[in-house]
């Protein structure tokens, strides 16, 4: 009975530790989020240089490429570079013939870059930008015509080192508790200090805050190591949750893979720069951000097995239809299950375990594979907005 007894109270008392320490970073985000961040100037608009890379996105780069020359922003202080990781459709016909058809003398150049991989691409453009601000875009991605202006003069503030959009989830995406939760986190991140992830579907960067660095290629996650660096070298990193785009949502069939992918790489990016959570500006905000996606989901699963176990020996000892702590737990998570806020969690701890198991067995996903699914809706949500 001891046994059984110290098993269910080891169980849920991590539980509560590890449910409790995000709670409270929670709250916390909330309060900061609440708060109106300090206002850019309006009228700072600098020579930059927009980041396109794209990878079999036939069906959506003119698409894109329209959006871009309907921004409010000079298209004369815009150096376009569209980064092609090994295409195998007719990506680059499509971008020049569209870009040699447009009579708004936009410079652009598209580069091929040898190796797959979107990190690769980011790369292989940190050594052709030639202005000390450039912003990062996904092909997908569906941008508001002042997106570029709003981003841009955030760098005004002298430091501030990179800026990213909030992902605006449409109503029927999955993952929209998730999302508008992580939105919270990351704008609420941002007011205090920085946050460590971005957003890689809309996000700017101070070239001269990343000190000369490049990313791990072999990493993805390129959005939140760019973000990592500026944070490095001194600088902040934040959301502006006023800047928002949105993408068609994932389904059922790509929705895991899609998570696994992003999982792993921020898991190993967060690994890989353990030593910012010594940084006094960022170490509470880094602490909790590597709690949550690696430490986190192992104590779960760890207390989710102590209940399960005790349970298993309550029915050992006392039968089927006696009515304990140890079965009235179980009951209580079980419950729990039925709601769809739970179960999104455990998928979200599910996704996190895994993508770790698949990283210790060297099975790595950083990459980088077109969802041709993904893109025909995105065509058909920017024909719908319109």
């Amino acid at each position: 009975m001891t046994s059984m007894q110290s098993i269910w109270e080891y169980g849920i008392s991590i539980a509560f530790i590890t449910l409790l320490i995000p709670f409270l970073h929670y709250i916390r985000c909330l309060y900061y989020f609440e708060k109106e961040a300090t206002l850019k100037q309006e009228n700072f608009m600098p020579d930059i240089t927009i980041l396109l890379p794209v990878k079999d996105e036939e069906i959506v780069i003119s698409h894109k490429l329209e959006e871009i020359m309907s921004m409010d922003y000079p298209l004369d202080k815009i150096r376009l570079l569209i980064l092609d990781s090994q295409s195998k459709d007719e990506t680059v016909k499509v971008a020049n013939e569209f870009l040699l058809s447009q009579n708004n003398g936009i410079n652009y150049d598209i580069h091929i870059v040898d190796k797959p991989g979107k990190s690769f691409a980011v790369n292989h453009a940190l050594d052709l930008i030639k202005t000390d601000f450039f912003v990062m875009l996904d092909a997908e991605a569906i941008l508001s015509k002042k997106s570029l202006r709003d981003i841009i003069r955030w760098f005004s503030i002298d430091d501030i080192g990179g800026v990213c959009g909030q992902f605006s989830p449409q109503k029927n995406d999955l993952d929209i508790n998730y999302r508008n939760n992580f939105n919270i986190l990351r704008a609420g991140e941002s007011i205090i200090h920085s946050t460590p992830i971005f957003e890689g579907s809309l996000c700017a960067f101070r070239l001269s805050a990343l000190n000369g660095k490049k990313i791990d290629a072999n990493i993805n996650s390129d959005d939140t190591q760019l973000s990592l660096l500026s944070i490095r070298h001194g600088y902040r990193s934040i959301m502006d949750k006023n800047i928002t785009f949105t993408e068609p949502s994932t389904g059922k069939k790509n929705r895991r893979k899609r998570q696994l992918r992003r999982s792993q790489g921020l898991i190993r990016t967060l690994i890989r720069n353990w030593d910012l959570s010594l940084k006094s500006n960022i170490k509470s905000i880094y602490l909790h951000t590597f709690f949550f996606h690696i430490m986190m989901p192992w104590l779960f699963l760890f207390s989710f097995i102590a209940l399960i176990y005790s349970t298993y020996l309550s029915y050992d000892a006392y039968g089927i239809l006696s009515l304990d702590r140890y079965k009235i737990s179980f009951l209580i998570f079980l419950l729990l299950s039925l709601t769809s806020i739970f179960r999104n969690f455990i998928f979200g701890i599910s996704v996190l375990i895994e993508a770790q198991i698949l990283w210790i067995f060297g099975k790595k996903l950083n990459v980088w594979e077109t969802n041709k699914q993904l893109r025909t809706k995105s065509v058909e949500l920017r024909k719908k907005q319109h």
